[in-house]
Parts: structure tokens; C-alpha cells; sequence
């Protein structure tokens, strides 16, 4: 610094002075909300009962971490004490996955603002004496879950000296803690559970464990292993077992993968545990993880189970297995499975049937099936309108107003693939449909083809947002009417944003909200008569919508 001048450097160091001042209070400013003060006691006392009623009543979530930090503050202890316990409860009944999103919520609601408070504040505080282990435990667990380090801290060292298992969910999500003070209390805690003693909280806590494979934080692979080694121990086996039929989807599907990691089973012994899962997304995952090393004979003993079962994944990966393992042997049961109810299998089924023989009419093959009125006429309609020709759409016409609402639906999506232009009428009318089914398969079909739709067909279609009309099907046609082309739509917008029903104005308001932030993304001009009817209806319907928005719409239409 040889040749700055000594008061240029007591300039320069009182400068950086004052930068850092006015850094810090505007850093503490970004943590510190406006406006927001920690409560006191008193309101504290006014608003928790609120919160309560929220969480005792309606099983509100979102209540959860408002009234947590409130319970904290409060000086009542009847009132602290139904807080914890309407907590423990409403947390006791979700599922263990539910838990690291609860994780998140905290930390979205989270009084940051209240740091030096929560800093010396002791989670025991929140322990009364009337307390259960169990409901003790579910404070301490979500106490675990504040944006406040120190506060985490403690509530893990209180976790980590409990021993009932139903601590180790917790000790599982703070393994992937930005605080590793924190990380180092949970890493131990939960490393000093993992023993075949505890293989039943290992099962139950599966789909936590197994989450922090994706954790990116830290490298858990040697937990997550170490934690599936112990339960591949014999003495682990029927905990294992037992989590099979646990109440829990992800706690069943886990301890399959598990199985199947570290083939403790015989893969047809587990794949009869997989298809009597009550879930078909289990079912599916798993059978598409277990398919890799099945064998013919393993599919085979279980073909009628696996190509009868309700997941569509598990039929359609079944039909692939089979005629990789035997093409000529699979075609009985590739020509049964076009007339499967799911598009997917279906096309899968004729695209193997064509791979083993290209003189395949699979047109005729629906025709003939309509005709002699098959017992799987929804696939065959279906079938018909993936592969037929317009023309085919009069044998379809027919099922538009079958009794069964399934055969309707399968119609008015082969009429529609066939010919939109001539089934757009047929759907208009369906609107009016007294079944809800139609109705919303109708209108579904519409929005698909809302490009073929013009002012004429808008102006039918309202015709079923008539007043009298039931309320669910008047709220389907608004949705489909604000989705029509962009100045079709406008006047039918304002329209719905002034219904009297509440229900169906917020479907308009959140349309004429979306039609203005689009507006600018297409330069199509409206025609005379669409800006005439834009017109008449901002005149009458107007007054209801927001100022703003009569204003900007206004100012569009003086700039056309």
C-alpha cells in the first residue's frame, strides 16, 4: 500500500465499515418477514384452538407446523396439552412416507424470523407429564423437523435415547441434515439400530431408507445396504415377511425389492406374494422387476393369474414374455388380448400378432366380433375405432346409447377417432347425458378436438350450461366452454366468471386469468361477429369480473 495516502485509507476503511452495516441489517431483513413478531403467550392462547379445530376436525395438514410453534408459546397448559396430543394423533395415522414431506412443510411454514427464541428453547418444554412414550415421541419427531439447527439438534439427542422404534422414521430423514452436528446424532443413533433385533422398525421404515439412495446431500449406499443385509438374516425373515402384508403400499413394495435384491425367496415364490398385492401399481413395478429372470415354466404356472390381472403393465409385460419365450405358443393368447380393455395391450397384442404373421385383418377381426355381439365388446369397439375406416363408424353409432355406460364411453371414443367431424355432434348432444360418465367422457372428447369446434357447435354446446341444469354437469360444460379457441372462448369466460354459483365463477375467473396472460401469444385478429359477441359481453357481464381485468380486456380490443 506504499504511496496511498493516509486518509485515503481511513476513507476506504470507514466505506467498508459502513458497507457491512448496512449488509448486515439488510441480510437480517430478508430472514426477518415484515411484520412478523414471535406471538405472546396471549395470542398464542387466541389462535390455537382455531388450529386445533382445523387438525381434530378435518384432519387439516397444514395446520400442523402453525400450531406446533404456537403450542410452544403457549402459557395454558390444558391447551398445550390438547395441541400435543391432537398433533400426535393426526400424525400417528399417516403413512411413513407422508413424514419427510411433513419435513418439508415445516421448513416451507417455518418462523424464521423467531431465531434467538428457538436457539435456547428446549423441545422437552413441549413434553407434558400426561403425555404417552407414543405421543412424546411424535413431538419430539416433528421438533426434529425445525428450520432451527439447534432446536434439531436437541430433539434429535432427545430421539436418540428413545428406544421403541417408532423414533427411527425421524432419525432416518435427519441422516440427510445440512447441519452435521445433527447428521452425526441421527447417523449414530440409527446405526445402532440397525440390528436383526429391530427388523421389524427396519421393515416399517423401508420406504425412508430406501429414499436416501436418492439423496444427493451425503452417500447413504453402505447404510441402505447394511439396513437390507439385516434383513436378509434368518431371524429377520419373518419380519420380513410380515411387511408383505402391511397396511402400507410403499412398506409392501420395498420389502419385495428387498426380497428380490437379495433373493432370500424363490422368484415364483414372491411372485405369488406379488399378485395377491392389493395394489396394482405394486403389482406392476414389481412384476417388471422380477419379469428379468423369470422363467417360461415360472410364467407359465402362473398365465392365468398373470394375463387376468387388473393392471394393465402386468398383462402387457406377461404377453411380451411369453412370446419371447415361445412366439407361436403365445398366439392364443395374443389374439384374446386385442380385445383387451387397455389401448396399450391392445396394440402390443396386434403388433406381436403381426410380427408372427402379417395377414392379420384385424378391422374384420372387430367387425365380426360387434357383429356376433362378443363378450368383450368394449375392447372390440375400441379395437374398431384404432384400426377401421370412417365408414366403420356406423357400426359404432349403435353403442352411443347402450344401457352400459362403459360400452357408451368405448363407442364415443371409436366414433371420435373414426370421424371427429361427424362426431362432434353426437357428443354435443351427450352433454345432456343424465349419466355423469358419458357426460364427462363427452366433454373430455371435445376439449381433445377443440380445434374442429366452431362458433356454431360453441353456441350448442351452451345450450347444457342452461341454469336449470345440474350443478356438476354445468361445471364440466363451463371447463369445456372457457377451452374453446381463444375469442370463441372470451365471451363464454366472462359468461361463466358471473354465475351466481360460486363453484363454477371460479372456473371462469381462473380462465379469464390464463386467457390474458396467453393473450399476447397468438396475433389471429377476431372476426366481425366474435368481436361483436366479446362485446355484448363484456357489457353484461362485466360488472362481475375484477376491474382490472374489464380494463385490460377493453384496452385489447381498442388496439384490433
Amino acid at each position: 500500500m506504499e504511496g496511498v495516502p493516509l486518509s485515503r485509507l481511513i476513507y476506504l476503511a470507514v466505506l467498508a465499515l459502513l458497507l457491512l452495516i448496512v449488509w448486515g441489517g439488510w441480510f437480517k431483513g430478508l430472514r426477518r418477514k415484515p411484520g412478523a413478531r414471535k406471538p405472546s403467550a396471549a395470542s398464542a392462547r387466541d389462535l390455537l384452538p382455531g388450529l386445533l379445530d382445523k387438525i381434530e376436525q378435518e384432519n387439516d395438514l397444514v395446520a400442523i407446523p402453525k400450531a406446533f410453534a404456537l403450542s410452544f408459546q403457549c402459557s395454558d397448559p390444558a391447551l398445550k396439552l390438547r395441541a400435543a396430543r391432537a398433533i400426535a394423533k393426526r400424525i400417528s395415522l399417516l403413512p411413513v412416507t407422508r413424514l419427510a414431506r411433513l419435513d418439508s412443510q415445516f421448513r416451507e411454514w417455518a418462523p424464521m424470523e423467531w431465531d434467538d427464541g428457538w436457539r435456547r428453547a428446549d423441545p422437552a418444554a413441549l413434553l407434558s407429564p400426561s403425555l404417552t412414550e407414543a405421543e412424546k415421541t411424535v413431538i419430539l419427531g416433528l421438533a426434529s423437523f425445525h428450520p432451527n439447527g439447534y432446536f434439531r439438534e436437541k430433539a434429535v439427542w432427545s430421539l436418540s435415547r428413545m428406544t421403541t422404534g417408532a423414533e427411527f422414521p425421524y432419525l432416518i430423514i435427519r441422516l440427510n441434515d445440512w447441519v452435521v452436528p445433527v447428521w452425526n446424532l441421527a447417523n449414530r443413533a440409527v446405526r445402532g439400530r440397525l440390528t436383526p433385533q429391530n427388523a421389524r422398525t427396519i421393515v416399517n421404515a423401508l420406504p425412508l431408507i430406501v429414499r436416501l439412495r436418492g439423496r444427493s446431500r451425503r452417500d447413504h449406499h453402505d447404510l441402505v445396504r447394511a439396513a437390507i443385509g439385516i434383513l436378509s438374516t434368518p431371524e429377520a425373515r419373518p419380519e420380513l415377511e410380515l411387511g408383505l402384508r402391511s397396511k402400507e403400499s410403499m412398506v409392501r413394495r420395498h420389502c419385495y425389492q428387498a426380497i428380490a435384491e437379495t433373493g432370500i425367496f424363490k422368484n415364483s415364490a414372491l411372485l405369488g406374494y406379488v399378485l395377491k398385492d392389493p395394489s396394482p401399481m405394486n403389482r406392476a413395478i414389481v412384476f417388471r422387476q422380477l419379469s428379468a429372470n423369470l422363467t417360461l415354466e415360472e410364467v407359465r404356472s402362473r398365465r392365468e393369474a398373470l394375463l387376468g390381472d387388473r393392471s394393465a403393465p402386468v398383462r402387457l409385460i406377461t404377453l411380451r414374455m411369453l412370446h419371447r419365450f415361445d412366439p407361436a405358443g403365445s398366439v392364443p393368447d395374443l389374439e384374446r388380448a386385442i380385445m383387451d380393455d387397455d389401448p396399450a395391450v391392445r396394440d402390443a397384442a396386434r403388433f406381436l400378432l403381426r410380427d408372427h404373421d402379417g395377414r392379420y385383418d384385424f378391422p374384420s377381426i372387430y367387425r365380426e366380433a360387434l357383429a356376433s355381439s362378443s363378450a368383450r365388446l368394449p375392447g372390440a369397439i375400441a379395437g374398431l375405432g384404432e384400426t377401421g375406416q370412417a365408414a366403420d363408424a356406423r357400426s359404432i353409432i349403435p353403442f352411443l346409447k347402450a344401457d352400459r355406460v362403459r360400452w357408451a364411453r368405448a363407442g364415443l371414443r371409436a366414433y371420435a377417432k373414426l370421424d371427429f367431424a361427424k362426431a362432434k355432434g353426437a357428443l354435443i348432444d351427450l352433454l345432456a347425458d343424465p349419466r355423469p360418465g358419458v357426460v364427462k367422457e363427452a366433454r373430455s372428447l371435445l376439449q381433445k378436438g377443440v380445434n374442429s369446434i366452431d362458433a356454431a357447435d360453441a353456441g350448442l354446446i351452451h345450450r347444457a350450461f342452461n341454469k336449470d341444469e345440474p350443478a356438476a354437469r354445468r361445471r364440466r360444460v363451463a371447463a369445456l366452454l372457457c377451452s374453446l379457441n381463444k375469442w370463441d372462448a372470451l365471451p363464454y369466460i366472462l359468461e361463466v366468471s358471473a354465475d351466481p354459483d360460486e363453484t363454477i365463477a371460479r372456473i371462469g375467473r381462473e380462465a379469464l386469468a390464463r386467457w390474458l396472460s396467453r393473450y399476447n401469444r397468438s396475433f389471429t385478429a377476431p372476426s366481425r361477429t366474435q368481436l361483436e359477441a366479446i362485446q355484448s359481453a363484456v357489457k353484461d357481464y362485466g360488472p362481475a369480473i375484477p376491474e382490472q381485468a374489464r380494463e385490460q380486456i377493453t384496452f385489447n380490443l381498442k388496439t384490433l
